[in-house]
C-alpha cells in the first residue's frame, strides 16, 4: 500500500464517494494508474464548502484507491486535543504501508512533521519525504520572524532527506540545496498538465496578431503569500507608468497577503484587478490562454509549476532569474528574466519584452513546443520506475542474503 498524508480537507457524504481539490484529484488518479494499491490520509472537512473546488470520487470506480479521513479539520485550536487520536490513527496506517510518503511545509511541528516522525518510528516499508519546494528558502524571502524560522525548518529538512530511505524532488532548486544528503533520490518537473491542456498553435497566433490594437493583457496567477513577489509585479508596472503603451494586470489568487497588495494597487484600480482563482483543468487553461504575458516574480527557489502552464498555454514569460526557473526553463527562448525581489529589475525587463514585441508570436510558439509531451503521466511514470528499481534491489539482496542498507 502506498499512503500518503495530506493536511488537505476531503468531505465524504458516505462510503462510496469522496470529494476532494481539483487539483488533488488531478494528482492522484494519475498516480493511481501506476500504484496497484493508493491510500491517502487527510483531513476531516465537515462540509462540501470546505473544500476548495471539489471533485467527486466514485471509489468504485478506482478499486486501488482508499481514503483515511482524520478526525480533525485543520484548526490550530483543535490540534492538541485531537492530537491522541490523529497520531494513533497514523501508527495504524504507517504498519501496512509498503511506501510512506510524506510532504514539506513551512511549520516546525504540524502533521507532516508528526507523519514523518510515526513513519521513522514505525515504518516497516519503504519511507519516502518529498520536496515539491523548499519552504525554508520561501521562509527566509518573507523577512520578521519568519526569515529566523528559515533555519529550524531547513535544519529539520536536512534531517529528513538524510534519513528517508528515498526523497523525491519537484524541481533543481530543491535538488542542488538538498540532494547531497539523499541516500537515494529522483528528480521530477513540477508539471501537471495532461493531454489536451496545450494551446493550439493557430489561437495563439490570432491572439498575438490582435493585440497591438489592445491593452496587454498581463497576469499573475499565484498564491498572495510574501515569497511569491507579488508586491514587486504591481510596483514595477505603476512605475513604468505611461512609459509603455496601455496594460492591464490580473492578480489571481488567494492569501495573507490580499489586503497588503490590494492596497499598494489602490492608486490604479482600472488597471489592476483580483480575481478569485478558478479550478485547475479547462476553466483555468481556458482563461490563461487569453493572456499576452505570465508574470512569475516569486523570491523563493521553487520550480512554479505556473512556468510550465504559461508556456503550454501560448504566453510571454517574463519570470525572476532564479536557479530553480533557469533550470526549468531551459531550451525555451525568447523569454524575459530579472533579478528576483527587484521591482527595478522587473520594470526594465518589461521594457525590453515589450521592445521585442514583434517576437511573442514565437515565444508563445515555443513555450507550446517546449511543453509537448510534458505530462503530469509522464512524472507519475518515473516515479513508479524509480520505486520499483528500489524495490527490486531489496528483494534481490534478501535473496542474496546481503544486508540491505535502508
Amino acid at each position: 500500500m502506498y499512503t500518503i498524508t495530506f493536511p488537505i480537507p476531503v468531505f465524504s457524504a458516505d462510503e462510496k464517494h469522496v470529494s476532494i481539490p481539483m487539483g488533488l484529484a488531478r494528482d492522484i488518479l494519475t498516480q493511481i494508474k501506476y500504484e496497484p494499491e493508493l491510500r491517502l490520509i487527510c483531513l476531516r472537512a465537515a462540509d462540501i464548502n470546505a473544500v476548495a473546488d471539489p471533485y467527486d470520487i466514485a471509489l468504485e470506480e478506482y478499486p486501488g484507491l482508499s481514503f483515511r479521513i482524520l478526525p480533525w479539520s485543520g484548526g490550530s485550536r483543535s490540534w492538541l486535543l485531537r492530537y491522541p487520536a490523529i497520531r494513533a490513527a497514523l501508527i495504524e496506517e504507517v504498519r501496512n504501508a509498503s511506501v510512506w510518503h510524506t510532504t514539506c511545509s513551512r511549520n516546525l511541528w504540524d502533521l507532516t512533521t508528526l507523519s514523518y516522525e510515526v513513519g521513522r518510528r514505525y515504518a516497516k516499508g519503504m519511507q519516502v519525504f518529498c520536496l515539491d519546494s523548499d519552504p525554508a528558502a520561501m521562509l527566509e524571502k518573507s523577512g520578521g520572524w519568519s526569515a529566523l524560522k528559515a533555519g529550524l525548518v531547513r535544519s529539520q529538512f536536512n534531517r529528513r532527506v538524510a534519513e528517508a530511505d528515498a526523497t523525491i524532488f519537484l524541481g533543481t532548486g530543491v535538488e542542488q540545496r538538498y540532494g547531497h544528503l539523499a541516500r537515494r533520490s529522483i528528480l521530477t518537473k513540477a508539471v501537471w498538465l495532461q493531454d489536451g491542456d496545450v494551446a493550439n498553435e493557430e489561437e495563439v497566433k490570432r491572439k498575438f496578431q490582435q493585440s497591438s490594437s489592445e491593452p496587454i493583457r498581463i497576469i499573475v496567477p499565484t498564491r498572495l503569500e510574501a515569497w511569491k513577489g507579488v508586491d514587486d509585479a504591481i510596483e514595477a508596472l505603476t512605475a513604468l507608468g505611461d512609459q509603455i503603451p496601455p496594460w492591464k494586470l490580473d492578480v489571481m489568487g488567494k492569501g495573507s497577503q490580499k489586503e497588503h497588495l490590494v492596497s499598494l494597487a489602490r492608486n490604479h484600480a482600472q488597471q489592476i484587478r483580483f480575481l478569485t482563482p478558478v479550478p485547475y483543468g479547462p476553466q483555468f487553461f481556458e482563461q490563461l490562454r487569453s493572456y499576452h504575458i505570465v508574470l512569475v516574480p516569486t523570491r523563493g527557489s521553487e520550480e512554479a509549476r505556473i512556468v510550465y502552464d504559461a508556456a503550454a498555454s501560448g504566453c510571454v514569460l517574463i519570470h525572476s532569474r532564479t536557479a530553480t526557473l533557469e533550470a526549468a526553463l531551459r531550451g525555451l527562448e525568447p523569454r524575459w528574466s530579472f533579478e528576483p525581489g527587484n521591482p527595478s529589475s522587473l520594470s526594465s525587463t518589461i521594457m525590453s519584452a515589450l521592445a521585442e514585441r514583434s517576437r511573442w508570436v514565437e515565444a508563445g510558439l515555443a513555450g507550446i513546443a517546449l511543453m509537448q509531451g510534458e505530462t503530469i503521466d509522464e512524472m507519475h511514470r518515473l516515479r513508479a520506475e524509480f520505486f520499483g528499481s528500489i524495490k527490486d534491489l531489496q528483494r534481490e539482496m534478501v535473496a542474496s542474503g546481503s544486508q540491505y542498507p535502508g
